[in-house]
């Protein structure tokens, strides 16, 4: 029989061997602790790569390639490599906006929405406080509500009218402050539509969304055209790559034409005319939701043909006829 003390070595170094963590499973914690941070930096990888999507197409509707449009000569281009934008808060702060500054599409909408804001702090204090306006601001109306004086390129009546709509439209619509005051960014009319109670501001069955505007990427200044079937072609050919988004979009902002001054897309009849921004009634929210209230340009109706009914062109045809133009031709021949 062996001695009890033969048995002690390897005892000895099974004990040291553990010691020096041979044989054990610390490892295996090791490798569960690595691949949980695999999946962790995956899954951020993932969410980066989602968000860089997200922001390639805002960046895409933000993309801003409108024509300077105030400008000393209404007759000529100006180079912005002479003539540099000026921010809009630049601008209101020095109280006045000489010929040599230029405001790019976004200002010169954020101008108007400005505008709203303005007027309606002024109304609605309950103290009657801030309702004498500032130098600025004085400026700023003048500016925008006088037509072309000295051969200063300003906007007309017309560019009102679309604001107008665009404003009152959107807010009929439901649309808070800040989507208003971004017309570039997507818009959340599906969103915002499902979001509407009772209370809601009434809105006529025209203007309800189409099923393309809860499903194609688009700005909100389509959300406020006052034609249905419009609406549906317009964002039905955009989701085709049939029509380039952001075209039609500053077209129907600004005009077709070259230089984007004197010929306004829109002109909205039956509206107030005291004051371009006040939507304190229900008669400025009837009218520019009215399609039969609608004037449409020459340019706009000859570039877009394949998108209107006959009856729009009936109807500009009837407005111009009151102001002595002669009527649009399209479809072949005038209608």
């Amino acid at each position: 029989m062996l001695e009890p003390t033969m048995l002690a070595p390897p005892m000895a170094s099974k004990r040291s061997n553990l010691d020096k963590g041979e044989g054990s499973s610390s490892s295996v914690p090791d490798a569960d602790e690595r691949r949980r941070e695999q999946t962790r930096m995956a899954q951020r990888r993932y969410r980066m790569r989602k968000r860089q999507e997200t922001d390639a197409e805002r960046d895409r509707l933000d993309e801003d390639t409108t024509p300077r449009w105030f400008a000393p000569d209404p007759g000529a281009f100006l180079d912005a490599r002479k003539h540099p934008p000026v921010s809009l808060s630049d601008a209101v702060a020095s109280g006045v906006l000489n010929n040599t500054q230029i405001f790019t599409t976004s200002e010169s909408m954020w101008a108007a929405y400005q505008m709203v804001d303005w007027i309606a702090s002024a109304k609605s204090s309950p103290q009657g406080q801030g309702t004498s306006e500032t130098a600025s601001q004085t400026a700023l109306r003048d500016l925008i509500q006088s037509s072309s004086q000295g051969g200063r390129a300003t906007l007309t009546t017309p560019h009102l009218d679309f604001f107008r709509a665009y404003f009152g439209n959107a807010v009929a619509l439901s649309f808070p402050p800040v989507d208003i005051s971004k017309c570039k960014a997507p818009s959340r009319i599906k969103q915002i539509w499902h979001e509407r109670t009772q209370k809601s501001r009434r809105v006529p069955e025209n203007m309800h969304p189409v099923d393309e505007q809860l499903t194609v990427v688009h700005s909100v200044a389509l959300d406020i055209l006052p034609w249905p079937a419009v609406r549906s072609r317009v964002l039905r050919a955009i989701k085709a790559k049939l029509l380039d988004h952001d075209t039609f979009k500053i077209d129907t902002i600004f005009g077709t034409d070259a230089e984007r001054i004197v010929v306004s897309p829109f002109r909205i009849h039956s509206a107030p005319t005291d004051d371009a921004f006040r939507f304190d009634d229900d008669a400025s929210f009837k009218a520019t939701m009215d399609p039969d209230n609608w004037e449409c340009s020459k340019t706009w109706l000859e570039k877009y043909w394949f998108l209107v009914d006959e009856s729009i062109v009936q109807r500009t045809n009837y407005w111009r006829e009151k102001q002595g133009l002669a009527p649009v031709s399209t479809f072949g021949n005038a209608v």
